[in-house]
């Protein structure tokens, strides 16, 4: 009912999408168990099978720009994959700060470890930082000194700090990390969707951000990913923090018990 709502759809087109949505979480977790298990040969071919639009354009960009880069997406395509093959794209020696709120584990530092450079040098592995960490300056500092940190940005209260957007139409909470960390850190924003066409998996950049105002940026990165998921419902795969998502803006505005809500 509520992709019905936010979508304009009708219901059977909604619970199609649905459907798709959790095959695509699926598929998303099926993409991190099979790079856990590749080598780096089998790795580097399914990050080249994505195809980023304006390669060339980017790869200049990530190498000769001087100020740091607040990478952003939101969780849907091969957005992994297409990060590594970004990664691939980078000549130049930066720190790349991945933050997330999931625990360290085996798969992770499996996975991660195929971000080391073309040349298997260790010299500058990915880290990440931990949202339960509480380490912004962290982050601040490596984007003022000119790195790359990775911030995802469909995410609801549970993630961190989140502020009033608007995001599929309406009026919701998201974190608001993204925007205020490149602006503490005097960086640009690159923000990115990742979706299949046809069988291909394609890396949708758009131009970088830089702005002053963080809550500009932040829905600025909204507007984008509001557009794309509206052309790539099903390969969505947080339709289900939606609810969250609106219940606590209605909290916001009329005090309201979040749990009382039925979006």
């Amino acid at each position: 009912m509520l992709i019905s709502s936010l979508l304009h759809e009708p219901q059977a087109v909604a619970s199609h999408i649905a459907r798709q949505a959790e095959q695509e979480a699926e598929r998303s977790q099926a993409v991190w168990s099979k790079l856990q298990l590749a080598d780096r040969t089998t790795a580097v071919a399914m990050a080249n099978a994505v195809q980023w639009h304006h390669e060339a354009s980017l790869s200049t960009y990530l190498n000769h720009n001087q100020r740091g880069i607040l990478l952003t997406t939101i969780h849907g395509g091969d957005y992994l994959l297409a990060l590594l093959k970004l990664r691939r794209l980078l000549s130049r020696k930066r720190r790349i700060l991945i933050v997330r709120r999931k625990a360290a584990s085996e798969q992770e530092a499996s996975v991660f470890a195929h971000f080391n450079d073309q040349n298997g040098n260790a010299a500058m592995p990915v880290e990440v930082v931990r949202h339960s960490e509480r380490r912004p300056i962290t982050l601040i500092r490596a984007l003022r000194a000119g790195h790359i940190v990775v911030a995802l940005a469909d995410l609801p209260a549970a993630y961190g700090k989140v502020k009033g957007y608007r995001f599929l139409g309406q009026q919701m909470q998201l974190v608001a990390g993204p925007g205020e960390l490149a602006v503490l850190g005097s960086a640009d924003v690159l923000p990115f969707m990742c979706c299949r066409v046809g069988g291909q998996s394609v890396a949708l950049p758009t131009a970088p951000i830089r702005h002053t105002d963080p809550d500009m940026i932040n829905q600025k990165i909204l507007d984008i990913a509001s557009r794309h998921i509206t052309h790539f419902p099903g390969q969505w795969q947080h339709w289900f923090h939606v609810p969250a998502m609106l219940a606590q803006t209605r909290h916001d505005l009329t005090g309201e018990s979040p749990s009382g809500v039925t979006p």
